[in-house]
């Protein structure tokens, strides 16, 4: 019976690893605007204004909607491996 039930018990590790390595791709896909806009949150460019629309310009609608997505998709794993246990 063990060995019948192995492809359901590998579903979590696939979905784990799935959702990791869609973060890195939109990580990867966005870092420079990504790390552009945290720069820009820093003291003195929040005190001199300077936090400019280009910094933030290039993160695009479905850049964010894919942080929704991929932010359910890690809640909905997380949340089935606490409910799954026994």
């Amino acid at each position: 019976m063990p060995r019948a039930s192995l492809p359901i018990t590998r579903i979590p590790d696939r979905a784990y690893l799935a959702v990791a390595a869609c973060w890195a791709a939109l990580l990867t896909w966005k870092w420079s605007a990504v790390q552009a806009w945290v720069n820009s949150l820093a003291p003195s460019h929040v005190l001199l204004a300077s936090a400019s629309a280009e910094a933030t310009a290039s993160l695009s609608v479905s850049f964010f909607a894919l942080i929704v997505v991929l932010s359910s998709a890690t809640v909905f794993v997380a949340m089935h491996t606490i409910l799954a246990e026994d």
